[in-house]
């Protein structure tokens, strides 16, 4: 009698439990909390799968050229005596000679900062890169006198034809400031250098 007693008050709480239990409701709340758990590990996992954001090169050396600098040591011939900011080109070819401390294993990459002249429009200047007699790029300047294309690669096999490794800029047209009515300065300049770095 106690057991059908029992039976009888276990069906009754549950058929309660299921009229309390208010169907579309929790059952969207299921599938809401459901869709939430699975959303998380797809978006981990497109996360952990995600290719990585391309790296700057490893710098390797950065060198300075205005006055009292160390880079200073590395200009050759075609330049003008540096300056607070840097050195200016002296004519339609300058050389840098760059003495690497170690055999590249792969390609380089030339980064030059610096300024252009002249720089309007119409009078844009050209700079042409070689390194160890091969060329590998064009710098130009833009519109307000900074260098564009300035950030260069070259192979292996280039770096390792010459050692100190040679850098000629070749500039397409020398100009003065007076020539442009830009100023008095009478010097035909084209690349101001302000500082090169190498990187992987």
């Amino acid at each position: 009698m106690t057991a059908d007693k029992d039976a009888t008050a276990a069906r009754e709480d549950g058929q309660s439990i299921v009229a309390r239990l208010q169907w579309p409701k929790d059952v969207a709340l299921l599938l809401a909390l459901s869709a939430s758990v699975a959303g998380g590990f797809v978006g981990m996992w497109h996360y952990l799968d995600a290719p990585s954001l391309p790296q700057r090169p490893a710098l390797i050396r950065e060198e300075f050229f205005n006055a009292g600098a160390s880079g200073i040591k590395l200009l050759d011939s075609g330049w003008f005596p540096p300056e607070q900011w840097g050195t200016w080109s002296d004519g339609p070819r300058a050389i840098l000679t760059w003495k690497l401390d170690f055999e590249p294993l792969e390609n380089l990459h030339l980064t030059v900062e610096g300024r252009a002249f002249p720089f309007q429009a119409e009078q844009s200047q050209i700079i042409h890169v070689e390194i160890n007699g091969t060329r590998i790029g064009t710098m130009q300047s833009s519109a307000d006198g900074k260098l564009r294309n300035n950030f260069l690669e070259f192979s292996r096999r280039v770096a390792m034809r010459s050692a100190p490794i040679k850098i000629v800029f070749l500039i397409d047209r020398p100009t003065s400031p007076e020539a442009t009515k830009a100023g008095g300065d009478k010097r035909k300049i084209g690349l101001g250098l302000a500082s090169a770095s190498l990187r992987y």
